[in-house]
């Protein structure tokens, strides 16, 4: 999921509320309006209409800025965006798909935000190395 400032889209020059909710719907066809609204809220709430709107345009985009929208996503429902980052991350590292998409069921409802900081980021937490190896073993999934 990334959020690209399209130009022109404040229609003063400014980048608004609106501009943030189109964006996030454009860019993530499966969006409920509800979910990017959502999104688009505690993207503003957290970087300021200001600063998300230079943030959105910055090419490439910003990884402050994807980072938090990943996380926020999670947080406003849109679920998938998590599910499907686990299930790739775990077939890359050549877990047969069906056991991936069970962990990655076990693992999503139970996440926090420092779980999915783990998934974006790469820093593993003790939290979720707990959690994970359990969602491993309840699948099947974990090396004898």
């Amino acid at each position: 999921m990334v959020l690209l400032a399209a130009p022109g889209c404040g229609g003063d020059g400014g980048f608004g509320r609106d501009d943030a909710v189109a964006r996030v719907r454009q860019d993530n066809p499966g969006i409920t309006a509800d979910q990017a609204g959502c999104v688009a809220d505690r993207l503003v709430g957290r970087f300021g209409l200001d600063e998300l709107g230079t943030l959105a345009a910055a090419d490439p985009a910003d990884a402050d800025l994807q980072e938090a929208e990943f996380t926020d996503a999670f947080r406003c429902g849109v679920e998938g965006d998590v599910r499907q980052e686990i299930v790739s991350q775990l077939t890359a590292n050549a877990l047969p798909a069906d056991q991936a998409g069970c962990v990655a069921d076990e693992l999503v409802p139970g996440l926090t935000d420092a779980d999915i900081d783990v998934i974006v980021s790469g820093e593993i937490s003790e939290s979720f190395t707990q959690k994970f190896d359990t969602a491993m073993r309840d699948c099947g999934a974990a090396p004898s």
